[in-house]
């Protein structure tokens, strides 16, 4: 007999995955798949809103790598601009690919929770319920949740939005033992660190994530990244940048 989920989530980014801690708190089963192996990297910086935070049905206390304040959105080179709301944080962070992954490791101490990684969806169809059909498996459910982003199938399928284009972004770790800054940063954006775009410098406890993000078409984003983590103060020991790859 072919089991028919109460809900099938697609993607399992926090969206993805918060969806699903949703459903099961209503006794409701889930299924949740993943195109990619967990964990895996995701370019991002790793900030969470205190309003994000608290949206969050999930308790992921235990990988938080730095509370904050203060945060910085500045105009590049223009005007350099910080605020704060005290006592109260700002802002939470974390490395993407462990926060992902401990998401999902709580949903599955749900009974009725079911997750599949390294599977790409391939099909959807609707005739009342959904049929999912995976590069592995076929998988039926009341319900779907499309959280694999905005080019997805699931909204290829159903025409839910109609992205106008692609953005592009690079990002690197700096480990504090192969970095220093010497006046230390809040996370901070600064917009016009690259045309069309930002930069962005997000403090965790054992490393910086710095990157850039821009919407404009660009040969020389690996550069002008080197050169925005030296406009910002970083003093290095090696280049992280000798086998980066950039994402879209």
């Amino acid at each position: 007999m072919t089991t028919t989920f109460d809900l099938l989530v697609v993607g399992a980014g926090p969206g993805g995955s918060n969806a699903a801690a949703v459903a099961l708190r209503q006794g409701l089963s889930v299924v949740q798949l993943e195109r990619y192996r967990f964990p895996r990297v995701k370019p991002c910086g790793g900030g969470i809103t205190m309003k994000s935070w608290n949206a969050l049905r999930l308790d992921p206390l235990a990988v938080v790598r730095g509370e904050f304040a203060e945060v910085e959105v500045n105009v590049w080179q223009r005007s350099h601009n910080r605020f704060s709301h005290p006592p109260a944080p700002l802002l939470r962070t974390v490395v993407r690919a462990q926060f992902d992954d401990y998401l999902v490791s709580q949903n599955l101490k749900s009974r009725g929770f079911q997750f599949f990684d390294d599977e790409r969806v391939v099909d959807i169809e609707y005739d009342g319920r959904f049929r999912v059909q995976t590069a592995k498996q076929t998988l039926f459910a009341r319900q779907l949740v499309g959280a694999d982003g905005a080019y997805s199938i699931v909204n290829r399928v159903f025409s839910i939005g109609r992205p106008r284009g692609y953005a592009v972004a690079v990002e690197v770790t700096l480990r504090r033992d192969r970095a220093t800054l010497p006046v230390e940063t809040p996370p901070s954006f600064d917009i016009g660190a690259v045309d069309r775009g930002y930069g962005w410098v997000f403090p965790k406890d054992d490393h910086w994530n710095v990157g850039l993000y821009t919407l404009g078409k660009s040969k020389t984003l690996r550069q002008q990244l080197r050169t925005y983590i030296a406009a910002k103060g970083f003093q290095l020991k090696t280049d992280p940048l000798a086998t980066l790859e950039a994402h879209r």
